[in-house]
């Protein structure tokens, strides 16, 4: 023992020292700059090969260390390992790099994992069964693998039909990451015919067999077309696969249509009798006796409207069965108008004033059965005024300032529920002392000069400067005063003045008191009072502020009167020939009545306006009922006779009495001409060309001529009078106890009396009976936009042509309230057309037929 550790420490000795020779001052141990692996590259073809590598640790001058400890490692793992010694294993195929690490100095090598395809495997879809000319049902897959058995990614491999004529697809593709690729094979065209597919892989081949038989019999019809009473029907069954020859139908099941046959040929045809949805089985026999079976179902929808001109269909659109409505050709020249209308109503006056509010699209989509364009037919066209009477582009002013005035309402009307709401659920308006419109004597004359607050900011009482006005005319029913300013530089017309007092006086109080039950009188002068001021907003024609009905006690800024705020521009325009302010005047003494009214029943509905639509189209029929009432007293149509072309021939053109009618028509040409429209919203924004104005007033025209009988003159009284009492609900819900009807069922019947007005067709039974609409609102030169009433949206603008009952699909905006019309003639050709409407609820289609 004792010489073998005596043999130990003399082998020990050398190496220590040769270590500390190799130091680099003799005293320390050596240190490495450089670690060489060898060899420098490698090549493995298999996975689970394995190459030796070693490592030699270098100093500065390139003498070798021994002694040093090494460290192995492999990037990437997925394509070879390495082992503690250096003996590197294939894993995947690929570039590792191997390392060796010696006295935190690296070195190393390059291997290459490059396996070698050494077997290509079936793994699926051989040996299957399948009809010609079908698709196997499992793919052929291969498998590519090396001498060890392990998958090789990135091989082409490729597909290729050798035997019985089919396809693969696709003829090439590359192994993914399990080895494998497979495609889809077609099967050939001859029965029983040898079938084969050949996958390579270099040099490497498989074949795939499969026997090709007769096809499955399957019927492939799985959904019909709808039928429709009285329509002709005709639909064809198919089936493939079985001998492909000799099919015979036949009903196996079920019940079919009445007045359907399922035909040995495959052809269900015949006229149905019976609507509704029906369910039966269908059975195919070939000519070797397989049959096959498939259940179907038929829906049968209701017949083609049966319209005589005049006649009118609501419907819903609805249609959870998806059959829409059917318009039948009938003769070349029949003539038709589907009208979309929401049915919603804009109830509240803070909910109607956004525009763009509740704006939705609406699709009408018709589907002709046989019928054909037919360019060369002409359309219905409306009666065309002569030159004589349209009007001059003046008149755009006019209507400019009419949207400018709207658009300040509606502001003006929020900010008076603003101070009212502010003043106290216990305050009350100045109580009438007196009735408006009685004789003034001398003691009641209106003084000379005035102080007048003005509501600078409606939305507030508080008290501003008083400015003092000067008398510049009045009659014993209005007092007209001017800022005594504005008076020096921009004095009012006299002559517009007494125009002014005269149409009141003559034809307004009258219309004021039949419709709206006349005005108070709360400071006892018996006058209305008339403030001209150039603290009107710009282009604003005129305005009531509710304020004015209290006491200073309650807003300090109250002129305790009756008074309406008026714009000396428009006062003026009479020097034009511009007659506004007449009619003006007219309607806002109508708001002196209305919004009082509305305050004063603040013990039981509360401040509770109408909404601007109700409000501003009441004040428009008292405008034009003055107007009418004027133009019949000098000459014109009786008050309740429907106006037509030749009243306005023989007015030939526009006069200081017939003036507001006219301006009626100019903006219920922009209502219904714009889309999207509405009645009891501005969807298009306030000075669009869009009004409520026009809405509001053709709605309330409606409701007079319709429910009120104002074919007699003065009929329709009682209903406004009705609707301005304090006491009455404002806005639409008041319609079920007014008018017996909903607001939804009154657009149904409006939208009829729209579209049926001035055709020639016998008028619904609600109708417009004022105005011949086609020809009263073609009277201009300007504004005319393109088309004539109701201005359908599926006409040609500049030749008004109806379209054809072809199949085609309209779609567009719509505003709360708002009609959308289409024209549609027939030829005469087919049977008509199927018409589906896919638009927002509420809303409903109403269908009349004009000739």
């Amino acid at each position: 023992m004792r010489r073998t550790n005596i043999g130990l420490a003399l082998y020990l000795i050398p190496v220590a020292v040769l270590a500390a020779c190799n130091g680099d001052d003799g005293s320390g141990p050596p240190v490495p700059t450089q670690v060489v692996v060898s060899p420098g590259s490698a090549t493995l073809t298999v996975t689970g090969s394995t190459v030796q590598f070693t490592a030699q640790a270098l100093d500065e001058n390139g003498n070798a260390i021994s002694g040093l400890a090494v460290t192995w490692s492999s990037n990437p793992l997925t394509v070879a390992t390495v082992d503690s010694l250096g003996v590197a294993t294939a894993v995947g195929p690929g570039t590792a790099e191997i390392r060796a690490t010696a006295g935190g100095v690296v070195g190393s090598a390059a291997l290459s994992v490059s396996l070698t395809p050494s077997e290509l495997l079936k793994t699926a879809g051989d040996e299957q069964v399948g009809a010609i000319n079908t698709i196997l049902p499992i793919r052929p897959r291969v498998r590519v693998t090396d001498a060890a058995g392990s998958p090789i990614p990135g091989v082409s491999v490729a597909f290729q039909v050798v035997e019985g004529g089919g396809t693969a697809i696709p003829a090439s593709i590359t192994t993914g990451s399990d080895g494998t690729a497979s495609t889809q094979w077609t099967l050939g065209g001859v029965e029983g015919a040898p079938q084969r597919l050949r996958a390579s892989a270099g040099a490497l081949t498989v074949d795939f067999t499969a026997s090709a038989g007769k096809p499955l019999l399957t019927v492939t019809t799985t959904t019909l077309k709808k039928g429709r009473l009285t329509i002709s029907y005709s639909e064809t069954l198919e089936a493939t696969g079985g001998s492909n020859t000799g099919y015979a139908w036949s009903v196996a099941g079920g019940d079919v249509p009445p007045g359907l046959a399922v035909h040995p040929a495959g052809v269900i045809d015949g006229t149905p009798a019976q609507d509704g949805t029906f369910f039966f089985t269908v059975q195919v026999e070939d000519s070797e006796g397989e049959t096959a079976t498939a259940n179907l179902s038929l829906r049968v929808c209701e017949a083609p409207l049966a319209l005589a001109p005049g006649e009118v269909e609501v419907l819903d659109p609805s249609d959870p069965s998806g059959c829409g409505f059917f318009l039948p050709s009938g003769s070349a020249g029949d003539r038709y108008r589907v009208g979309i209308v929401r049915t919603k109503g804009c109830a509240t006056g803070q909910a109607c004033n956004a525009a763009g509010n509740d704006v939705a699209s609406a699709t009408l989509s018709v589907e002709g059965v046989g019928t054909l364009p037919s360019p060369e037919m002409q359309a219905h066209r409306a009666a065309s005024p002569g030159e004589s009477v349209r009007l001059l582009s003046v008149l755009e002013e006019d209507i400019a300032i009419a949207e400018a005035t709207e658009a300040f309402h509606l502001q003006l009307r929020e900010a008076e529920r603003d101070v009212l709401e502010s003043l106290g659920p216990e305050v009350r308006p100045l109580p009438s002392r007196a009735v408006a419109g009685a004789p003034a004597g001398p003691s009641l004359a209106a003084p000379q000069k005035r102080l007048f607050h003005f509501p600078v900011d409606a939305s507030t009482c508080e008290e501003g400067p008083l400015r003092t006005a000067l008398l510049v005319g009045e009659n014993e029913l209005i007092a007209i005063y001017q800022d005594s300013i504005q008076q020096v530089s921009t004095p009012v017309n006299a002559e517009a003045v007494q125009a002014m007092l005269d149409h009141y006086r003559d034809h307004g109080k009258e219309i004021i008191e039949d419709y709206f039950g006349g005005t108070t009188d709360i400071n006892s002068d018996g006058q209305i009072v008339v403030y001209v001021t150039p603290q009107v907003p710009n282009n604003v024609a005129a305005f009531v502020w509710s304020g004015d009905f209290f006491s200073t006690t309650s807003c300090a800024n109250s002129n305790e009167m009756e008074i309406t705020y008026f714009d000396a521009d428009v006062i003026n325009s009479f020097e034009e020939g511009r007659y506004q302010q007449v009619g003006t005047l007219v309607h806002e003494v109508k708001h002196v009545s209305s919004l009082y009214n509305r305050v004063r029943g603040n013990d039981i509905l509360g401040f509770n306006f109408h909404p601007p639509w109700v409000e501003e189209g009441t004040a428009e029929i008292a405008a034009d009922r003055a107007s009418r009432l004027a133009w019949f007293r000098s000459g014109g149509p009786p008050v309740g006779a429907a106006v037509t072309l030749e009243d306005w021939q023989e007015a030939g053109g526009f006069t200081l009495e017939n003036y507001h009618t006219v301006l009626k028509m100019a903006r219920t040409v922009w209502y219904l001409s714009s889309q999207p429209n509405a009645v009891s919203t501005d969807p298009l924004g306030a000075q669009s060309g869009h009004s409520i104005y026009g809405g509001g007033w053709h709605f309330h025209r409606f409701l007079g001529d319709a429910y009120a009988n104002a074919a007699s003159a003065f009929a329709d009284t009682t209903l406004f009078r009705t609707q301005n009492d304090s006491l009455t609900t404002p806005g639409p819900d008041a319609y079920p106890t007014l008018i017996g009807r909903t607001f939804s069922q009154l657009m149904e019947e409006y939208a009829a009396a729209v579209m049926l007005n001035g055709t020639g067709a016998p008028q619904p039974e609600r109708a417009f009976t004022s105005f011949i609409f086609p020809e009263s609102a073609e009277i201009f030169s300007q504004p005319d936009p393109p088309g004539v009433y109701p201005w359908p949206v599926t006409t040609t603008a500049s030749e008004n042509e109806s379209v054809p009952l072809v199949t085609a699909t309209y779609s567009g905006p719509m505003g709360e309230s708002g009609l959308r019309v289409h024209d549609f003639l027939s030829n005469g050709t087919g049977e008509g057309a199927e018409i589906s409407v896919d638009v927002a609820p509420p809303a409903r289609v109403v269908v009349v037929r004009l000739r």
